[in-house]
């Protein structure tokens, strides 16, 4: 029984410390994966939510969890990234940019 105690305590370890790494660069609340799922799944939400979750797909892009999200749920890139282009649109407009363009490379 011990030997198999040892390997579950290493398995458990190694596991938390990977996921204290990640969440040392992408911390996450429940409420802001809760108010990205929500949006992704094309429900609606307000301006203001619109605009977290455009900063909570960026951080959270690259992630397992935020790659499972978007291949599970129907429409979902697509979603992102229509809100992404929303986001880079009023941030391109509040800071003055003259091309308020999108850049779609910046989220690819």
């Amino acid at each position: 029984m011990l030997p198999y105690f040892s390997f579950l305590c290493f398995f458990y370890c190694q596991f938390e410390k990977s996921d204290a790494e990640l969440a040392g660069n992408q911390s996450f609340m429940f409420d802001e994966f809760e108010l990205m799922t929500k949006s992704l799944q094309g429900k609606s939400i307000t301006k203001g939510e619109e605009h977290q979750v455009a900063e909570i797909i960026i951080r959270a892009q690259g992630t397992d969890l935020y790659e499972q999200m978007v291949n599970q749920i129907d429409g979902a890139k697509q979603r992102a990234l229509i809100v992404l282009k929303g986001y880079e649109t009023e941030e391109s407009i509040n800071s003055g940019s003259i091309n308020g363009g999108f850049d779609l490379s910046k989220y690819v």
